[in-house]
Order: C-alpha cells, then structure tokens, then sequence
C-alpha cells in the first residue's frame, strides 16, 4: 500500500478528530521516510517493539484519547447548559440540539433511562436528576460512538494476535 493511501485510510478512521495541521504532522511523523507513492508495509507499521509500542500505533492511540475526550466535553457542556438549577429533566434533555448531530446518534434510550436511574418504559417527560448525577450514570455505559459502533467481526480481529 502507498503511504498516501494508507494515511488516508488512518485519516477516514478518526473520523470525528479535527484534522488540524498539528495532528497530522504528528501522524505523518510516524511513517517512514519517502515520498507519497512509497509503498510500505502497513502491518510492519503496527507491529509493536518488545519495549516500546509502535509509533504510529502510540500516535492513533493519543489522537483516539483526544477525539474521545473532545466528544464526551461538547456532550457535558451541552447537558450541563440545559439543566435547570442544576438538575436536568427528560423534556430538557430531549430539546438538546447538539444531539441531533450525528455524531451523538449513537446514545440510545437505554442510556438516557440509566442516566436518569430508571427503567426506559418508566421515563416520563418529567422525570429529572442531578445534572451532575445524570452524567456519571451516563458515562457508566457504553456511550463511545467508537466502541458502540464495533460490531462482533471488528472485536473478533481487535483480540487476534
């Protein structure tokens, strides 16, 4: 594969990560050296060393931590922003225009009900919680659009040496 390619490829797959110049000149510092068509061998590329984890591998894992935090920071701001006298009912919740961003599609009503410590057949437009209560029972689950959207192939080949 070209390195062109396969940087687009690494590219597509932190798909909510802001491609600043910073971020991909980190990335492109991982690769070897040569020009775009240089062909490599990205399994070589993400083969970890005995003592020290692959770099590019290291470099998608802190671009991967970033995405994650910037994606849980807009969604607490955004919640935080709707509640009122620090509480947040579901009526309030719902009226929250980030969620409609596609990239917050991936929490589902299960999740919503747990943050409010009910079963989802008992939430009720007026059913409230602590903002901040709201929030750690939210994160408890599995709300990471990255995690959320593996599916049982994906984790078959994430745990193959």
């Amino acid at each position: 594969i070209t390195k062109q390619n396969l940087f687009s490829a690494v590219q597509k797959g932190l798909r909510n990560k802001r491609h600043n110049r910073a971020n991909l000149l980190r990335l492109q510092q991982t690769f070897p050296p040569g020009g775009q068509e240089t062909s490599v061998s990205y399994r070589g590329l993400l083969v970890d060393d005995m003592f020290m984890p692959s770099p590019l591998v290291f470099c998608l894992r802190i671009q991967h931590l970033e995405e994650q935090v910037e994606w849980s920071t807009k969604l607490c701001t955004a919640i935080r922003a709707a509640a009122t006298d620090g509480r947040l009912s579901y009526g309030e919740y719902i009226g929250i225009d980030l969620l409609a961003d596609p990239e917050f599609l991936c929490i589902d009503h299960t999740d919503i009900a747990r943050g409010f410590g009910v079963d989802k057949a008992d939430m009720r437009l007026e059913t409230s919680q602590d903002v901040e209560k709201f929030l750690r029972n939210l994160q408890d689950g599995c709300v990471c659009p990255v995690i959320r959207g593996m599916d049982e192939e994906d984790e078959e080949r994430a745990a193959e040496p």
